[in-house]
């Protein structure tokens, strides 16, 4: 049995709505699972409306905001909130600057895929959100209408989505992370580095020193870099393994979970997760 503490719904770019995901966590009987989506509180509500009471699967607020400093050479950086009060002031002006910032980025991103000659518009990636407008649509744009080019998700940002990538245009005003972390303490919950793997480990060692003292809390150290991201899988565990030995180092709390999207990305809900004692210790934190 694990806690899943990062799954995503359609309310950002997930498959599933909120109600399935409390259903499918309910089925597999996990211990926990936290909705956290990109840069949104909306999937909370409909998510506790659905949960029933004296159920033995806890529900944990989540959301998952994305953070640059690029005076220290830190961009896309991604940070989760956990057992978050949704209704909290801090959080919801955050999402509210960040959301702005979100929209604003795609359409950069479109603008730039469009002078590399792909004809494509910002209501055919928005055509694919139900919630916030993400990359993923973005693919899913290039996928419609070059589907020679771009066959799956992940080709089209091997090419040009991902960061570094022709195609890939960064938030004018991002977020700062000690402010997200701030705004995440501030809403009463717990502030958590996603998936440090996707890095360099030198670069994430970087990030997580400077994560720390910005106020940060734990870090993902069960995470499924090859189901996400193509890692190879003996990678994937070793990084897990790297991770889970900084975060006891540093006194950062353990955290992990699926990442789960859906479509291309093979890994269920509740496949990766934490034990028991590590939520336990998490949702201490965070009251």
């Amino acid at each position: 049995m694990k806690a899943d503490l990062h799954i995503h719904s359609t309310c950002s770019d997930g498959v599933l709505t909120p109600k399935q995901i409390v259903e499918t966590a309910a089925r597999k009987k996990l211990i926990a699972f936290a909705i956290t989506d990109h840069d949104t509180l909306s999937g909370i509500k409909e998510a506790k409306k659905y949960m029933k009471k004296n159920s033995p699967t806890v529900f944990v607020p989540g959301i998952e905001l994305t953070c640059d400093e690029p005076g220290y050479g830190f961009i896309d950086i991604h940070l989760l909130g956990l057992f978050i009060d949704e209704t909290a002031k801090p959080i919801n002006q955050l999402v509210e600057k960040s959301k702005n910032q979100r929209t604003e980025q795609k359409k950069d991103i479109i603008r730039k895929m469009n002078e590399l000659g792909f004809g494509i518009t910002f209501e055919d990636a928005a055509k694919f959100a139900t919630g916030e407008i993400g990359r993923p649509h973005v693919a899913e744009a290039l996928k419609e209408k070059y589907p020679t080019e771009f066959r799956t998700t992940e080709e089209a940002f091997r090419k040009y989505l991902a960061n570094n990538k022709p195609g890939y245009v960064k938030r004018k005003e991002g977020i700062r992370i000690k402010e997200a972390i701030n705004a995440i303490r501030k809403s009463k919950g717990a502030a958590v580095l996603a998936h440090p793997g996707v890095y360099e480990d030198e670069y994430a060692k970087e990030i997580i020193k400077f994560f720390k003292a910005a106020g940060g809390q734990g870090i993902e150290t069960k995470y499924s870099y090859h189901s996400s991201h193509g890692i190879p899988k003996k990678e994937s565990e070793r990084k897990n393994r790297l991770f889970s030995r900084i975060a006891e180092e540093n006194g950062l709390l353990k955290s992990g979970g699926t990442d789960y999207h859906g479509g291309e990305r093979k890994i269920g809900i509740g496949e990766e997760g934490i034990t028991k004692k590590e939520f336990e210790e998490l949702k201490k934190l965070a009251k």
